[in-house]
């Protein structure tokens, strides 16, 4: 098993910070949609409410995927380097 290069690691962090925005703006659209369709369902437009809770769903699995797609890379990156797992743990990638 071989450490990962000094390029690897920056091709590593960089995706952690990627995947730690890419999970924010996820919360932020399941958030502002839920809003939206309570706000449109108080108005009686249910059309409008139902369509902002269906984005909100699709939202949230993908929320789910990336945070299974994350945990995964992060156990092979574990695995398969001799130093991936400092990386894995220390890195910025959001956890959940």
């Amino acid at each position: 098993m071989r450490k990962l290069t000094q390029s690897g690691r920056g091709h590593v962090n960089k995706t952690q910070i990627a995947l730690a925005e890419a999970k924010e703006a996820l919360r932020i659209i399941i958030r502002e949609m839920r809003a939206l369709a309570k706000e449109d369902r108080e108005a009686g437009d249910l059309k409008a409410s139902n369509a902002a809770m269906r984005f909100e769903g699709v939202a949230h699995a993908t929320l789910g995927a990336l945070i299974q797609g994350h945990a995964d890379a992060s156990d092979a990156l574990a695995e398969t380097k001799e130093d991936g797992g400092d990386i894995v743990v220390m890195g910025p990638g959001g956890g959940r």
